[in-house]
This record gives C-alpha cells, sequence and structure tokens, in this order.
C-alpha cells in the first residue's frame, strides 16, 4: 500500500513539474539560440517584453540563431512566429526581432496591428539604431534598443496616412503609370505639340519688309580696356534632409508567409 501511495505521489509530483515547465515555456520570448547574452540580459529583455505585452496588448519576440536552416532571415522569422503561434488577438498583433548570424542580418517581422504602427520608415530608423550596435558585438544593446524603439512608436501610434501594400504592388505604385495614364499623356503631347507647330507655320507665312541699317557705321567694338568690379558676394549653406521620398514614411510593405498570414518587416545585413 505504502509502494502504490508513494508512486502516485511521484506521478502526481512530476505531473505538475511538467505542467509547470509547459507553462514557463509558453511565456518565453527571448530565445538566445546564438548564445549571444547573458543570463542577467536574458532577464532583463524578458522583463522588457512583459512590461511591453501588459502595456499595449500586443506581443514581441527576441529571437538569435547559428543556423538559418537555409532559410533566408525574412523566412525564418516570419515561420518562427506563426509556427509558435506568437501574436494576440485573431490578427497575431506582434512582432519578432531576429539576429541571424547565419545569414548576417537583423530582421524585424511585424503582424497584425504592429503592421500599422511600423511602416517601411519606422523599420529602417530602428534598424539603423541597431545595426551600429550589432557591428561592435553589442547584441543586448540592439535588442534593448530595438524594443524600445518600438515601444515608443506604438505609444505614438500609427502614422497620418498610413497605408499597407503588398509588396507585388510597391513596383506598380512607384511607376504610378496605368495604360490609361499614357494614352492622356500622348494625346496631350500631340495637342500641345500641334499648337506650337500651326503657330510657326502661321509666323513664317507673314510678309517681312527689310529695315535698312548702317550696321557698319553704328556698331564698335573696342577690347583695349578691361575693368573687373566685386559688387558682393554670398554664401549660403543649408542643411541636407534625409530622404524620404521613396513613400516609406507612411507604407508599410507586407508580404505572405508560408503559413499565408500576411507580415510586414524589413531587414538590414552586418
Amino acid at each position: 500500500m505504502k509502494g502504490i501511495c508513494k508512486f502516485v505521489t511521484c506521478t502526481v509530483v512530476f505531473l505538475l513539474l511538467c505542467i509547470s515547465f509547459a507553462f514557463a515555456q509558453s511565456d518565453q520570448r527571448v530565445f538566445d539560440n546564438a548564445e549571444l547574452l547573458l543570463e542577467h540580459e536574458i532577464k532583463d529583455l524578458e522583463n522588457r517584453i512583459i512590461k511591453f505585452t501588459e502595456k499595449h496588448n500586443m506581443d514581441a519576440v527576441m529571437l538569435t540563431i547559428l543556423d538559418a536552416e537555409g532559410k533566408s532571415a525574412r523566412e525564418y522569422a516570419d515561420d518562427f512566429y506563426d509556427k509558435n503561434n506568437y501574436g494576440v488577438g485573431e490578427s497575431y498583433d506582434g512582432l519578432l526581432i531576429l539576429i541571424d548570424m547565419d545569414n548576417r542580418e537583423i530582421y524585424i517581422s511585424t503582424s497584425g496591428r504592429m503592421i500599422e504602427i511600423l511602416t517601411d520608415n519606422r523599420i529602417n530608423n530602428i534598424l539603423d539604431g541597431q545595426f551600429d550596435r550589432v557591428v561592435k558585438g553589442d547584441y543586448y544593446g540592439a535588442l534593448v534598443y530595438g524594443i524600445t524603439a518600438v515601444e515608443s512608436y506604438t505609444q505614438t501610434g500609427p502614422v497620418a496616412g498610413q497605408y499597407s501594400i503588398d509588396e507585388n504592388d510597391v513596383a506598380t505604385e512607384r511607376r504610378g503609370l496605368t495604360l490609361e495614364w499614357v494614352l492622356l499623356s500622348v494625346a496631350a503631347g500631340l495637342a500641345v505639340g500641334g499648337i506650337a507647330v500651326l503657330g510657326v507655320s502661321v509666323y513664317y507665312k507673314k510678309d517681312f519688309h527689310s529695315v535698312a541699317y548702317d550696321y557698319r557705321t553704328n556698331c564698335k567694338l573696342s577690347l583695349l580696356q578691361k575693368n573687373d568690379i566685386l559688387v558682393n558676394s554670398y554664401v549660403n549653406t543649408r542643411r541636407i534632409p534625409t530622404n524620404t521620398s521613396s513613400g516609406g514614411s507612411t507604407r508599410s510593405t507586407t508580404h505572405i508567409s508560408s503559413s499565408g498570414r500576411t507580415h510586414g518587416g524589413g531587414g538590414r545585413k552586418f
């Protein structure tokens, strides 16, 4: 009888440990598979993500890898996020920040409402700050910078005029031309050109009368004297702003992952 009780007790304890381990695993959001971080750094990043999630109801995952398994950084980030069912709500709101030591790339994958918040321009701004740290080997600093910038942008909310567009439609958007616009442009060009030709033709059909002018007597040229006078001088300076004319300031470029979900994002090689 005692043996049975001991067996049941051990079984219950084992099951409780398994359940607690499973819950601990499901709450994990920092995966340092490339072993780039120290233990206290991982704990700090986990705490930052918890605060971010509680405040904004958004998910956040951080991942470092040595082997991308033949995938691009984008594919690995999207698949890891989707297959582990991260994200809040039906649209899986959140993001994943990947440091890929195989492809030597930082990548940010966005999903749901985070696609609207992190436009292409905002993602590039985050990657700028992370790149400076990663190239120096400060991987912890790069991840801290990332979640801090994401929190700031989430607090601000989507930019005015934000819109999402599939990557396959970006080229068409940049060209901004359709068959109708091409035909209209050709017609307008022909009309303007026809008016100009007609005007020149009418002008040259007019009768012209020559005017007598004694150019030999009235034209004089002297090259014996030269005077250079500096009237004034000016020096103009201006700051050259960062080029944001590509449309990325309000655009969120999206794509479809292997699981069929829509993601935004961007990466930077290092």
